[in-house]
């Protein structure tokens, strides 16, 4: 298994009632994703179990446009992780040759201070390669 490499936060986002209504934060990951990602709740998750629970947008850091939606994302329990809940991303464009898969875990309480400013802790993002994948010879990068 590969060691997980941290390439971002997400930082929740909560409604005038203090209720989650989703996340937002910078993802940098090599030449893939440098921008910001915003997952909005998906208004389908709550009459489909299997839909997925926010729907992802990219926000390019180049002025290249609009913000444009890049993924999915699942709430996952483990108990494995702080809280048991984490969030599980797919993101995919068609100028990539495979869907790029993230995690997002919840600050560990230990590294929470009480007085903390407004801004809530981050969610550290991670990618890791799945398990069993090989770099192909053809996937090596080039260094000229």
């Amino acid at each position: 298994m590969s060691t997980p490499i941290h390439c971002g936060e997400l930082h929740p986002k909560n409604d005038n009632a203090g209720k989650l209504n989703g996340f937002s934060g910078r993802i940098l990951l090599a030449d893939l994703i440098q921008g910001t990602l915003t997952l909005a709740p998906n208004p389908r998750a709550s009459s489909n179990s299997e839909a997925p629970d926010y729907l992802v947008s990219y926000h390019p850091s180049r002025a290249t446009g609009a913000p444009y939606q890049i993924g999915a994302a699942w709430i996952k329990n483990s108990e494995k992780v702080n809280g048991g809940d984490f969030l599980s991303m797919t993101l995919d464009s068609p100028r990539w040759t495979n869907s790029v898969n993230l995690s997002a875990f919840p600050p560990d309480e230990s590294t929470v201070s009480e007085t903390a400013e407004t801004r809530s802790p981050g969610w550290r993002v991670v990618w890791s390669r799945p398990r069993g994948a090989k770099v192909q010879e053809d996937q090596l990068p080039s260094f000229a």
